[in-house]
C-alpha cells in the first residue's frame, strides 16, 4: 500500500486525539501498547501537543456545585499530564516532542518544577526511603530532571498572564510563553487586548515582550513570521502601546470579566 501522505498522518493524529482526549492522560499516557503512538507521528511530523485546561477532566453532573468543582480543579487535572508524560518515558522516548500547556496559567510552573525535582531525587538517591524503593526502577528509565524534560519539551499558552505570575517566567523561561486573549470566549481579553498586554508587560526588555507577544509561537507551531509581518504591522500593537503601564480604572468594569483586568475595571 502506498505510504500515508503528511496531511494524512496529521488528521489520523488529530482524530486519535480528540476522539480519545478525555481519557488520554489518565490511561494511555500510562501504556506503550498503542503502536504507532500519537506521540510517534507528532514527533515525526513535528506537531506540537497541546493539552489544553479542562480536557482531561472527569464529566460534570446535573448539580449546581458541580460546575464549582469543576472551576477549582481544572488546572490541576491539566497539570498531571507534565508528570505523567515524564514518568510514563514519552519524553525520554522522543526528545524531539513539544508539549504545551494551554489556559492552565503560569505561576504553578516553579513550584511544581520544585516538587518534581526533589520527589525525583529523592527516588534516585534517598536510599532506604520509601520514594527509592517505589521509584528507582523508574529512575533508571530516565535521564534527565523534571527542570530538564520541561526546558526541552515544554511551552505554555498563557491566558491570562497577570502581573504577579511576571516571577515566574525566570523559571518557566520567557522563550517558552505564548500570550493568549481567549478569543472568543466569555473571558476573552477582546476588545481590550492592548490593554492585557499592558497590564502584564509593560516595563520589561521588549526582546523579551515581542517573544511572549508572537516569536514563540511562531517558532513552536512553525508560522512563517515573513508571510505574517504585513498583518502584524497592520493589526498588531507598537511597543509603545503596550509599554505604558494599566491603571486601576483604565478600562470599563465589565472588562473584568477577564481575569487580566481583575481590579483594574472603572469604578463610581
Amino acid at each position: 500500500a502506498d505510504e500515508p501522505t503528511e496531511q494524512a498522518l496529521c488528521i489520523r493524529v488529530r482524530r486519535r486525539f480528540s476522539d480519545r482526549m478525555d481519557d488520554l492522560i489518565a490511561k494511555y499516557l500510562w501504556m506503550s501498547q498503542v503502536s504507532p503512538s500519537p506521540d510517534t507521528h507528532a514527533e515525526e511530523l513535528a506537531m506540537p501537543l497541546n493539552h489544553h485546561g479542562g480536557s482531561a477532566n472527569p464529566p460534570m453532573g446535573d448539580a449546581i456545585e458541580e460546575p464549582v468543582i469543576f472551576l477549582l480543579e481544572v488546572t490541576w487535572y491539566g497539570h498531571r499530564a507534565l508528570y505523567q508524560l515524564m514518568v510514563n518515558g514519552a519524553l525520554e522516548r522522543h526528545p524531539g516532542l513539544r508539549l504545551v500547556f494551554t489556559e492552565q496559567g503560569t505561576q504553578w510552573v516553579p513550584g511544581e518544577l520544585m516538587r518534581l525535582d526533589y520527589f525525583f531525587d529523592r527516588m534516585r538517591t534517598a536510599v532506604g526511603s520509601q520514594e527509592h524503593v517505589w521509584g528507582a526502577p523508574v529512575m533508571e528509565k530516565l535521564s534527565l530532571t523534571p527542570s530538564e524534560y520541561w526546558a526541552r519539551h515544554c511551552a505554555v499558552g498563557a491566558s491570562f498572564m497577570r502581573g504577579f505570575e511576571l516571577p515566574a517566567k525566570d523559571v518557566v523561561g520567557y522563550q517558552r510563553i505564548m500570550w493568549g486573549s481567549d478569543y472568543p470566549h466569555k473571558e476573552a481579553s477582546h476588545p481590550w487586548s492592548t490593554e492585557a498586554l499592558r497590564q502584564v508587560y509593560a516595563g520589561l526588555p521588549r526582546h523579551e515582550v515581542a517573544a511572549m507577544v508572537g516569536l514563540n509561537a511562531a517558532a513552536v507551531y512553525g508560522f512563517d513570521v515573513d508571510a505574517l509581518r504585513p498583518l502584524a504591522d497592520r493589526f498588531g500593537p507598537l511597543v509603545s502601546d503596550v509599554d505604558r503601564p494599566l491603571q486601576p480604572g483604565d478600562v470599563p468594569l465589565e472588562a473584568e470579566r477577564c481575569p487580566a483586568f481583575a481590579g483594574y475595571g472603572q469604578r463610581q
